[in-house]
């Protein structure tokens, strides 16, 4: 019989060999987006993607769009302490699709 091990203990091993966990580190940063966000501007916008470093994040209209460039340096450095070291560099906002 076989040793057996815990899964958790196994699980991070075959993520990296399977080049998974560092895609699953920037989407970690996706759930936070309320987090590093508030709630009011969490209620008008939705992290949605992660591509090349970069947060995907649509918002309702061009008003918040505006608002929220104008805040990102202070969302990015709430996102990197909410995710101790986000691996995220930059984010992009785009409207919504309807």
């Amino acid at each position: 019989m076989k040793h057996m091990q815990r899964i958790g203990a196994l699980l991070p091993k075959a993520l990296e060999e399977l080049g998974l966990a560092k895609r699953l580190e920037e989407f970690k940063v996706v759930a936070l987006w309320e987090e590093a966000a508030g709630k009011k501007i969490a209620e008008r916008s939705e992290a949605v993607d992660v591509k090349d470093k970069t947060l995907v994040v649509e918002v309702d209209n061009n008003v918040w769009m505006q608002e929220l460039t104008l805040l990102k340096p202070r969302i990015l450095k709430k996102l990197a302490k909410a995710a101790k070291g986000s691996p995220i560099k930059d984010i992009r906002f785009r409207l919504k699709r309807t």
